[in-house]
């Protein structure tokens, strides 16, 4: 049987060519959800946040903190890793 370290849930693409991913891995026997977003044109990932599983109620909840938060999560990517 497959040991499964990471497991990609969704990709979230928005504006100006940004993505999110979410992979649920797990940490030290708990499920968590992590978020990563990228830029296509760039190869760099940046990790976002991540949350427990047993935090999230639901994946629409998920999705709505990506959607409400997603602007501070680019200018975070920008500064860390696109050029001016």
């Amino acid at each position: 049987m497959l040991n499964v370290k990471q497991r990609t849930v969704d990709y979230i693409e928005i504006e100006d060519n940004y993505v999110f991913e979410v992979h649920l891995v797990t940490i030290d026997k708990e499920e968590v959800y992590e978020v990563w977003l990228y830029n296509t044109e760039y190869n760099t990932k940046g990790h976002s946040f991540s949350i427990l599983k047993t935090s999230v109620e639901s994946m629409a909840k998920l999705y709505k903190h990506i959607e409400d938060h997603k602007d501070e999560y680019i200018l975070e990517y920008k500064e860390n890793f696109m050029e001016e």
